[in-house]
């Protein structure tokens, strides 16, 4: 039973971090236009596998906030991966600190959860 359960949770988070896929590709081709098509490729083609891949440990929210960090840079010309990875990467601390401070102001055992996110804080907070 537990092992059915691990794999729909599994199969959830793949489905949910498709859907931030395609949703970033979405965007990409609403700001970018052409140059995303001919820069990065479609959905499913071998640019976008290897986006999904390197990004599978962003949340969407990090997803969305790497996107908005793009975009306010006006360039004319959609990110590399690695200036991608970046943006979402130096946006995580700021878009974990938001979703901490809502669970700890929900939950009344927010000492259990930040016992249990200790590790987490300190890979973000350094």
């Amino acid at each position: 039973m537990q092992a059915n359960t691990e794999s729909t949770s599994a199969k959830a988070s793949t489905d949910k971090h498709q859907k931030s896929m395609m949703w970033l590709w979405g965007q990409f081709t609403k700001f970018y236009g052409g140059k995303a098509k001919n820069n990065l490729g479609v959905i499913g083609g071998e640019a976008y596998l290897i986006w999904a891949g390197t990004l599978r440990s962003f949340s969407f929210e990090s997803i969305k906030a790497g996107l908005r960090a793009t975009v306010s840079r006006k360039d004319t010309w959609p990110p590399e991966l690695q200036e991608f990875v970046y943006l979402c990467a130096n946006n995580k601390q700021k878009v974990f600190h938001k979703d901490f401070i809502k669970k700890i102001g929900s939950d009344k055992s927010s000492k259990e959860f930040a016992a249990s996110h200790r590790e987490k804080l300190k890979e973000l907070l350094g």
